[in-house]
C-alpha cells in the first residue's frame, strides 16, 4: 500500500485513492502480461516504477498536475496606458 500512496500523493486527501487505482491497474497489466512465465517480475516493475516515482515525482502523481495547472502563466495584464519613451 505504501506503494499506492507515494504514487498518488501524500499531500491530497484524493492521492492514495489514485494511487490504488493505478496499482490495480498496474497488477492487472503485469498479471496479463506476465502470467505464470516471470514470477516475481511484477516485485521488480514495482520497485522500479517505486524508486522513478519518488525522483521524478516527490509530491505524487495527482499533486504534481494540480501543482502543474496552478502554476499556468498567466498573460501579463494591459492597463491601456502606454508608457513615453523618456
Amino acid at each position: 500500500m505504501v506503494f499506492a500512496v507515494i504514487v498518488g500523493g501524500v499531500y491530497v486527501s484524493l492521492g492514495p485513492t489514485v494511487g490504488a487505482i493505478i496499482t490495480i491497474m498496474l497488477a492487472e497489466i503485469l498479471r496479463i502480461g506476465f502470467g505464470t512465465k516471470a514470477v516475481g517480475w511484477d516485485s521488480l516493475a514495482y520497485g522500479v516504477l517505486l524508486v522513478l516515482f519518488i525522483i521524478f515525482f516527490p509530491k505524487g502523481i495527482l499533486e504534481s498536475v494540480i501543482d502543474r495547472f496552478k502554476t499556468q502563466p498567466k498573460p501579463p495584464v494591459n492597463s491601456g496606458q502606454s508608457q513615453a519613451p523618456e
